[in-house]
């Protein structure tokens, strides 16, 4: 007579479920296909749609991580916690100083020097801190001749101030005047009276 004993329960884990991770990363890879080759859009609208889908994809990333993936729970918390210190240190590390033409994002540190003007285009301080106005005598880096993104073609105007406590005010408008005249010109030869 054979005595069988019961068999205790296999304490192996179930294999790690690695399909769900293969479909996000080939379809992060066909949606970039697709707006990178086939999708006839501006390089702009390129790019915002490639970093959308790379953002769907890493948070599609993360729940598969946690919820989908089998892994051991240790591994999960691991995983998933990585990759948000990662992205709390680029958030507290990195700023985003502006974009480019083609809207790719410039990245500066926020202890990072400006880059020093030349010393045509610096502003003289009054003693409370203050710009001084702009000096029409003084002259121009351009040459005469405005730049695209200003005269040094990095989006910014030295010398400009705030129009705060000149008194200058914005347009108000007549309210005895009807719509069109009330809302001023609206074309240069309006203006002019033709």
């Amino acid at each position: 007579m054979k005595i069988t004993t019961p068999e205790a329960p296999s304490s192996e884990r179930p294999p790690v479920r690695w399909w769900p991770a293969a479909a996000i990363l080939a379809l992060l890879a066909l949606a970039i296909f697709y707006f990178r080759a086939v999708r006839e859009d501006s390089q702009q609208w390129r790019n915002v749609y490639t970093m959308e889908t790379c953002v769907v994809c890493f948070a599609l990333s993360l729940v598969w991580v946690l919820f989908l993936s089998r892994l051991r729970w240790k591994v999960r918390l691991l995983w998933s916690g990585s990759a948000i210190g990662i992205i709390g240190l680029a958030a507290a590390t990195v700023r985003i100083h502006g974009v480019t033409g083609d809207l790719v994002p410039i990245f500066k540190f926020p202890w990072s020097r400006p880059p020093s003007a030349p010393a045509s285009t610096s502003v003289d301080q009054t003693t409370e801190g203050r710009p001084s106005p702009i000096d029409a005598t003084a002259p121009r880096p351009t040459a005469g001749f405005p730049q695209f993104l200003g005269p040094l073609r990095d989006a910014t105007l030295p010398g400009a101030r705030s129009w705060r406590g000149t008194g200058l005010r914005a347009r108000q408008g007549n309210s005895g005047a009807s719509g069109s005249e009330r809302d001023g010109p609206a074309s240069p030869s309006r203006a002019i009276g033709r």
